[in-house]
């Protein structure tokens, strides 16, 4: 999976703080473990199940300003632990469950649960993070729905979210970009981001947002 909207909303949005040490699941091109680095995280570790994600990965890491700071990891999360706790873990993760599967395997991968559930993904959080870390995700706000009780069961608690509208007349929002903490005593934070605001014309909200990392914004 090449670069997507999906991917630099969440490296966009996710609450990552100055020498954050990040984990960046899933991380395909390398795309939110860059970002997240541009933003100031001090150590990104990015992992991947496919090795021809792996490559690309960290071709594009070794010609970027931030090469320091990131190291790609051939792995599934289920089985990853180089021994480190981390801050931040975010993914933008597989999330067709029960759907007819791309032939192409990188693709089926990349989209699909069969490797990598939401309850391996929540666990593998739990593992890796520090006590106060927070777990980030974005995914098709139905989807979302299912992740938040899944998470609720391993005592994850919805912090903040952003669900998002692809245009001004669109009626249900399509993604949904959420933040877990393991504390239920918190107010949540919820705000909603409409990307165009007609077939051309970026909304201010969506342009601000993603302004950083893009040249023509």
């Amino acid at each position: 999976m090449k670069v997507g909207t999906d991917g630099v909303l969440l490296g966009a949005w996710c609450p990552v703080k100055k020498n954050d040490v990040v984990l960046d699941i899933g991380t395909g091109t390398g795309l939110i473990a860059l970002m997240v680095a541009q933003r100031g995280g001090a150590l990104i570790h990015a992992v991947d199940i496919d090795a021809s994600a792996v490559e690309q990965a960290k071709e594009n890491v070794s010609y970027s300003p931030w090469n320091h700071q990131i190291e790609v990891f051939e792995s599934d999360v289920q089985h990853f632990d180089v021994g480190v706790r981390y801050d931040v873990v975010v993914s933008n993760p597989p999330y067709f469950n029960n759907s007819l599967k791309n032939p192409n395997k990188c693709r089926m991968m990349a989209r699909h649960t069969d490797s990598l559930s939401y309850d391996d993904l929540i666990l593998s959080s739990v593992k890796l993070l520090k006590p106060t870390g927070i777990m980030c995700v974005i995914l098709p706000y139905d989807e979302s729905l299912l992740f938040i009780e899944k998470a609720k069961a391993h005592e994850f608690y919805l912090q903040q979210d952003i669900t998002i509208k692809t245009t001004l007349t669109t009626e249900k929002a399509s993604r949904r970009m959420m933040a877990f903490i393991r504390s239920s005593i918190q107010v949540l934070h919820h705000n909603e981001i409409v990307l165009f605001l007609d077939e051309k014309q970026m909304s201010e909200s969506y342009r601000n947002l993603v302004k950083p990392y893009y040249l023509f914004v």
